[in-house]
């Protein structure tokens, strides 16, 4: 069932994102050639505690798998798209696309974001896929208005990477969120994929996480052995999110990094 959360409900999921933002775009600021991942993971932990949130992807175990999310943050690496877990073992080095993505919940509602940066100067092939996949989401955002659908939103995604020649990930996608951090409906990447709900009408009260995902290949993933991190056979991937809500107008973006 999609939720429709009241304007009182989701003025408490934009304070759970405000959140996520702050902690956010602290992370974003220490992101520089010869850090240990993990020492991201425990800047998370802190940063959230002293905003007053719970991280919400520590020990979270989504609908979509069979174990436990070991970390709060998500620092996904290169030709990692999602869910890569914070190491001691992983330094980023100068050229690297990272991607942090960070859930927190306050009062019992949950918000979500991710962010792709680079580490230090990057290919120009990566800031092209960079400004591919932000522009991806900012098309997903215009979407989001009343009587449309969640068709639509997979419609704009996937055509920006048809038209800067990028792989979309069509095996993930975004989904609602609120009182959880994953509610129906999934929202595709792709116009192709057979999903519960595509043709779902985009509605005032819902509340959607977008997150594009883009790679320098043909956007097939698989898992990787520690059973949490997507990976793609091409060597790059990029990743943005942002919670939003479908108002009487409009899209009304509740995150920013």
């Amino acid at each position: 069932m999609i939720e429709l959360y009241s304007k009182a409900e989701i003025e408490k999921i934009k304070t759970a994102c405000q959140i996520v933002s702050d902690v956010l775009k602290y992370i974003v600021s220490m992101v520089k050639p010869g850090v240990i991942t993990y020492d991201l993971e425990i800047a998370a932990r802190e940063k959230v505690k002293e905003l007053g949130g719970i991280p919400a992807f520590l020990n979270y175990q989504p609908p979509f798998s069979k174990k436990k999310y070991p970390a709060a943050l998500c620092v996904s690496v290169n030709d990692e798209v999602v869910h890569g877990i914070p190491s001691k073992a992983k330094k980023l080095k100068e050229g690297d696309l990272v991607s942090l993505d960070f859930g927190a919940i306050r009062d019992g509602y949950a918000g979500d974001a991710a962010v792709t940066v680079g580490v230090g100067e990057v290919s120009q092939q990566n800031k092209n896929l960079m400004e591919a996949t932000k522009k991806a989401l900012d098309e997903a955002i215009l979407a989001c208005k009343p009587e449309n659908s969640i068709y639509d939103i997979a419609k704009s995604i996937e055509t920006v990477a048809k038209e800067y020649g990028f792989g979309v990930v069509c095996d993930y996608g975004g989904h609602g969120i609120g009182r959880h951090s994953h509610e129906d409906p999934f929202v595709a990447n792709c116009t192709g994929v057979v999903v519960p709900k595509m043709n779902a009408q985009l509605k005032p009260g819902m509340v959607l996480a977008l997150e594009p995902m883009f790679t320098t290949g043909d956007g097939k993933v698989y898992k990787a052995n520690d059973g949490w991190t997507i990976k793609t056979k091409a060597k790059y991937a990029c990743h943005y999110e942002h919670t939003v809500a479908i108002g009487e107008e409009g899209p009304v973006v509740l995150t920013e990094w």
